[in-house]
């Protein structure tokens, strides 16, 4: 391994593969670093896991973290430019911001299907009540309670939620595994994600709260009902209060508002993501292939090993068939550069500790432009005289100039790295257009991005990009075939297309948009079930007051207006309610991705518009059948 005999000494159990945590690993090694690396204050790239002792919590260890930066701080001052300490969970350090945000928005835009779900629920409560209200009315005068009454109507709350529960169950076991093997961003093979007992409990708990909670309402409202009045109703029975119509439109324009607010925060997401991905990042993805090469083992401890195999992997690669150009990087464009710096300008004053200008260093070969496709602005790009013995050269993208040098040229401007002792003066020999990282949906550390020659720094790890006539993965086994003949004990991680790799990082999001249009459709559906069922009783209950509208002349067209009419304004008041919850959730969605394009008016209209289709659909299915009303029919059941 690496070049040298080792001897396994273990084998770990298979539970110990975790690859959102550890990534893909096949084999650990003992952590040793040579004398340099251990003089080395200015690369943060360790990760460092610690369990806490019995009684010692996360906040007094974040106060030794303090203590101790204070002291490396105040003793290697050039430490503090780099690096800081801190104490964080296990779980908020797997992943990124914009993920663990996302997948809070995400469960807060699911739980709006549960809340419609519920105020159907309720809806139907109210209405198997009011329709059951002349016999709750016999049992209260012949002596039942109003508390067992309640408690009945709490129980078959209680028996529809569990039961949908327990369906809900069912058909998340089938989510999850469908979800899991889709989620390949850490393993090929996929996570494995499935219901244990604390998601079962939190669904348990979910059911019997949404039936007492939406079943208490209707319960208490029958119970106050006036027998008396119940009792001299008409035969019947479907008797309705003005509270309990009340109740019923307040829940139905609720509905409404919830069905909004999960429709536009769905409908941003998934349209963000698509002008996201199709966004020109400024760069060629497409015959792009990729690879990954770390430079470990006893043939590349020192500088000058590192450059000689660039410079013979670089020709090898460039005379295999299919290859329109080489280049060589220490990291790959995707989710984000490798390596951040801070920097001081020529002629200014330094910037005060803490507050020095943060700006990506990313290292390249003379034909990384060419073969990304970034274009030069200004200047000239880095050749093959850009050696280490020649002065020190960077090239910077276009924010950077705008930002830096208003209204002048760059070019021969010079800055230096984070070292204020002896400071490394690099002289600006070009501007290249700014590009994005088409895979990271979260802001990047800086909009700044420096060019170094590789030649000029090499790093212990590099990436490789191939410019191919052809499909990329084509060249996937001529690639790994030239490495090995250079050094058969170097691996190419990683290998695969632009596209693939892009599509591969960003799957989670891509999944997470999938079941948001599910539920989305379903919130649709739900609202327009819920408007419908409130519009069809309605109609029910003024069928004999229809009746003699009609008999007394009035037009099916006035009918079917009044009707319509009813449902189009309680439509129009959830949705104005819920437009203030959509731009709250436009808001979130722009602090948890701060990356995905912004919505504009349209987009919120075109969003809120199937809404409004569906609803005037659900008011003209009964206002169509209030139309067809025969008054004499209607007249003789009064």
């Amino acid at each position: 391994m690496d070049g040298e005999t080792v001897t396994i000494i273990g084998v770990m159990p298979e539970p110990f593969e975790y690859p959102q945590l550890w990534g893909p690993v096949d084999a650990l090694r003992p952590l040793a670093f040579d004398p340099g690396e251990r003089q080395n204050r200015r690369d943060c790239w360790l990760d460092v896991i610690a369990r806490l002792k019995d009684g010692f919590s996360l906040a007094q260890a974040e106060t030794g973290m303090k203590t101790l930066a204070a002291r490396l701080a105040k003793t290697y001052p050039e430490w503090e430019v780099n690096c800081s300490l801190r104490a964080a969970p296990l779980h908020e350090s797997i992943g990124d911001e914009a993920s663990r945000r996302f997948a809070w928005l995400m469960l807060g835009l699911t739980g709006f299907v549960l809340l419609i779900a519920c105020v159907n629920l309720a809806n139907l409560q109210v209405a198997r009540a009011a329709s059951r209200s002349r016999e709750l009315a016999v049992r209260l005068a012949l002596g039942t309670s109003r508390a067992r009454l309640m408690g009945q109507l709490l129980v078959e709350s209680l028996l529809i939620a569990l039961l949908g529960g327990a369906l809900g169950i069912v058909l998340a076991n089938w989510a999850s595994g469908y979800m899991g093997s889709r989620l390949t961003r850490w393993s090929p093979r996929g996570v494995e994600v499935a219901p244990d007992t604390q998601v079962l409990l939190f669904a348990l708990l979910c059911s019997i709260g949404t039936g007492v909670l939406f079943g208490l309402a209707p319960a208490w409202l029958v119970s106050r009902t006036n027998t008396n009045d119940l009792l001299k109703a008409s035969s019947r029975g479907a008797t309705t209060g003005g509270a309990q119509n009340r109740l019923r439109y307040a829940l139905i324009v609720g509905e409404i508002a919830f069905a909004v607010i999960l429709l536009t925060g769905s409908g941003l997401f998934i349209r963000g993501l698509k002008q996201f991905v199709h966004q020109e990042p400024g760069w060629r993805v497409d015959g792009l292939l990729l690879g990954w090469l770390p430079q470990s083992g006893r043939n590349y401890t020192t500088p000058e090993q590192r450059r000689f195999f660039v410079e013979r992997l670089e020709e090898r690669l460039s005379q295999l068939p299919g290859v329109k150009s080489v280049a060589i990087s220490s990291s790959m464009p995707i989710w984000s550069f490798g390596t951040t710096r801070w920097f001081s300008l020529e002629g200014q004053p330094p910037p005060e500790r803490g507050r020095e200008p943060l700006v990506f260093a990313e290292g390249v070969t003379p034909g990384y432009f060419d073969t990304l496709g970034i274009r030069l602005r200004e200047g000239s790009f880095f050749n093959s005289m850009d050696t280490a013995n020649r002065p020190d050269v960077v090239i910077i993208n276009e924010q950077m100039a705008r930002h830096f040098w208003p209204g002048e040229s760059p070019v021969g401007k010079r800055i230096s790295g984070p070292d204020r002792n002896n400071p490394q003066w690099l002289e600006i020999v070009g501007v290249v257009d700014n590009i994005r990282f088409p895979a990271n949906l979260a802001r990047p550390e800086t909009l700044w991005q420096t060019y170094r020659p590789l030649a000029q720094e090499p790093r212990p790890a590099i990436a490789v990009e191939l410019r191919t006539t052809g499909l990329p993965e084509t060249l996937a086994e001529p690639l790994r075939r030239a490495v090995a003949e250079l050094d058969p004990d170097l691996p190419v991680n990683e290998l695969e297309s632009a596209s693939h790799m892009i599509e591969r990082i960003l799957g989670h999001f891509t999944l997470a948009s999938l079941f948001l249009g599910w539920f989305a459709t379903l919130g649709l559906v739900l609202a327009a079930l819920g408007i419908y069922g409130v519009i069809s009783y309605l109609v029910v209950q003024r069928t004999g007051e229809i009746g003699i509208r009609l008999a007394l002349g009035a037009q099916r067209l006035d009918v079917l207006r009044l009707i319509l009419g009813k449902g189009m304004l309680l439509t129009a008041f959830g949705v104005l309610l819920g437009l203030g919850g959509a731009f709250g959730i436009a808001r979130l969605l722009a602090a948890a991705l701060p990356e995905v394009p912004r919505p504009n008016l349209d987009a919120f209209l075109a969003l809120i518009l199937p809404l409004i289709m569906a609803a005037l659909f659900a008011c003209w299915l009964p206002a169509r059948r209030a139309a067809k009303i025969d008054p004499i029919v209607a007249l003789r059941n009064e």
